[in-house]
């Protein structure tokens, strides 16, 4: 008989160690594969998809005000704002151009 299995029971104490994990910037498979869930089902739980996102926010937020106080090693802020907040050196610029062909044996 095919069907959705068993509701899963969420402790708090897992629910903690999930968004530990977020707060440390773990992917939803990492952690579910941590917590032996399926990907789908934090996917599938809204719930728990807030709270994951909520804590990966606070991660990027925290690691924001570490750049802003890094005084002793630059590099690692520079290091982790390219990493994890998509930070660049450099702005790259792109642009089209369009030829026209003329073929002169024809004139």
């Amino acid at each position: 008989m095919a069907g959705r299995g068993k509701k899963k029971i969420i402790t708090k104490e897992v629910m903690a160690e999930a968004e530990r994990m977020a707060g440390l910037n773990c992917q939803d498979g990492t952690i579910a594969t941590a917590l032996g869930w399926h990907v789908n089902f934090i996917k599938e739980r809204k719930d728990i998809l807030k709270r994951l996102r909520k804590k990966r926010a606070e991660f990027k937020i925290d690691l924001r005000e570490a750049q802003k106080n890094q005084t002793n090693t630059p590099a690692m802020a520079i290091f982790l704002g390219k990493n994890y907040l998509g930070q660049a050196d450099k702005q790259e610029v792109d642009q089209t151009i369009t030829l026209k062909v003329i073929d002169y044996s024809k004139i």
